[in-house]
């Protein structure tokens, strides 16, 4: 009877004991799950508050694109019409005007331009100097006109009939021709966007100084097409030019 008793009162106390383990772990899985959820609602909060910064930022950026982007169409809009409005002055072609806002065309023009001004500022044209100009298109009578302008004696001829679909691509010079009148007949030619590949002394120079020695003939050469094209500086900056 009594190892009943003893044997009972140890289950009651097994069952207590198990209940007070069962209580305690409910109550830290409670404190556990309060803790989860004020961290996850802080998460929350602060994710909320992330998102709505970001969403705000991405708005503003995409605010200031649209603005960039009429601005920037302004700004082409009226670079556009400066060009349209110099070109004339440069003597550029019709289909340099065309196709002015895509190519580089337009600044090298302005290139030639200001290296052509800085050599007026201490050189003119020798009143000896004679430019011979083999004109091929209506475009070009521009530049005549632009030599003209600078002071040039000048010369119109029509070129052979081999080369006049050739276009204007050099420029030979005589041996009293001062460097300065060659320079300034090729920047008012790369002025006008005329692919200037080469200038140089007339082939007899050597042997005949006299021979045509105060001309400056602009015209074509078929062994030049595939060279590149003189650059503004490149003239600018010679002190000699070979053949």
């Amino acid at each position: 009877m009594k190892e009943e008793i003893v044997n009972s009162e140890i289950e009651r106390l097994k069952a207590e004991i198990n209940f007070h383990k069962i209580e305690k772990t409910a109550r830290w899985s409670q404190r556990i799950g309060i803790v989860t959820l004020s961290v996850l609602f802080i998460l929350f909060a602060a994710g909320t508050l992330r998102l709505s910064y970001l969403m705000k930022e991405v708005g503003d950026l995409e605010a200031k694109r649209k603005a960039l982007k009429i601005e920037n169409q302004t700004l082409e809009k009226k670079n556009l019409q400066l060009k349209t409005a110099l070109v004339p002055y440069f003597g550029l072609s019709t289909d340099s005007i065309k196709n002015i806002a895509v190519s580089p065309v337009f600044e090298k023009s302005l290139s030639a331009n200001a290296a052509l001004k800085t050599l007026a500022r201490h050189s003119s044209p020798t009143k000896k100097t004679i430019v011979t100009y083999y004109t091929k298109t209506i475009d070009e009578q521009r530049v005549v006109q632009e030599l003209k302008n600078l002071g040039f004696k000048f010369q119109e001829r029509p070129p052979s009939t081999r080369m006049s679909k050739k276009e204007t691509n050099a420029l030979w010079y005589g041996s009293q021709v001062p460097l300065d009148d060659a320079k300034m007949v090729a920047l008012t030619l790369l002025r006008a966007g005329i692919h200037i590949k080469s200038i140089r002394p007339f082939r007899s120079n050597s042997l005949n100084p006299a021979f045509k020695k105060n001309i400056i003939e602009v015209g074509a050469s078929t062994d030049l097409e595939q060279l590149p094209d003189l650059s503004v500086e490149r003239v600018d900056k010679a002190e000699s030019f070979e053949r």
